[in-house]
């Protein structure tokens, strides 16, 4: 991943006659295919192709970032329920990225589930981990599709928030 950003940022400096590039958005879509790779053993391609998911990040870390107003309502909204309830563009944005996000893992899980069934879920990474683990639990201690999807969602954004 890392090479292939290297010849992303190459042609962009050779196409850009200013010689300067925003990374910020390479960042975000490298930082998730890695994750994907290593977290999941799944290629989300964001790098190479538009992805839902990683138009869903950049709604929420690029488009939000360092804006004052948004980061005001996002700590208010942590204190008071009736700011996630306003007609603001931030409350949409985190809206409509939240429901990809949730859509992917849920995606994520389905797959990973199945696999399980069929025998055929292999590898190490953490989704393996998770739903091999699970699948070993008593009925009764075992998380629900929902409990693993939400564990799917903490791992992408606290990947997101380390990078």
């Amino acid at each position: 991943i890392g090479h292939f950003l290297k010849e992303i940022w190459m042609k962009e400096l050779v196409d850009n006659k200013e010689r300067k590039i925003d990374i910020r958005p390479y960042i975000s879509k490298a930082t998730l295919d890695i994750i994907g790779k290593v977290g999941f053993n799944y290629q989300f391609n964001s790098l190479t192709s538009e992805s839902e998911l990683a138009s869903a990040y950049h709604m929420l870390i690029i488009n939000n970032t360092g804006k004052l107003l948004n980061n005001i309502f996002g700590f208010l909204s942590n204190y008071f329920q009736m700011f996630h309830k306003l007609p603001l563009k931030y409350n949409y944005v985190i809206k409509e990225a939240s429901k990809i996000i949730e859509k992917e893992s849920s995606k994520l899980v389905n797959e990973g589930s199945e696999k399980a069934k069929q025998g055929n879920l292999q590898g190490n990474d953490i989704l393996s981990v998770l739903i091999k683990k699970n699948e070993e639990e008593k009925d009764n201690e075992k998380m629900s599709f929902d409990e693993l999807k939400y564990q799917i969602m903490t791992f992408l954004a606290a990947g997101h928030e380390t990078s």
